[in-house]
């Protein structure tokens, strides 16, 4: 194989790993737990491995509540919650679990 073709084939694959990094960072991530707080912007869940995680929730987010528009005032502490978040921690998503959806989990 020649130096040039050698050359370009190792720089093709350095893009395409560069490119499906990318993509998977831009992915939003599902956290899924329990409300320690929740109010005035801000959300604190503690995950099933017993982390606590801190959010400030835009007005952008989109907020439900048992399956309905809600608030986050509507959250309760030990209420299944789930949080979706893009980049930089920023939350796209909070809602309540169903109880059926958290069969078998141990949250609490």
């Amino acid at each position: 194989m020649d130096t040039k073709l050698l050359s370009q084939c190792s720089a093709a694959f350095v893009l395409v790993v560069a490119l499906a990094a990318a993509i998977q960072a831009a992915e939003p991530q599902v956290l899924e737990g329990v409300v320690v707080s929740a109010g005035q912007n801000a959300l604190v869940m503690k995950d099933a491995a017993g982390k606590q995680h801190s959010f400030k929730v835009e007005d952008t987010a989109k907020v439900t509540f048992n399956g309905k528009p809600g608030k986050l005032e509507d959250f309760q502490a030990s209420m299944p919650v789930r949080v979706t978040v893009a980049e930089e921690s920023r939350v796209l998503a909070v809602s309540t679990i169903d109880d059926e959806k958290l069969a078998g989990t141990e949250l609490r």
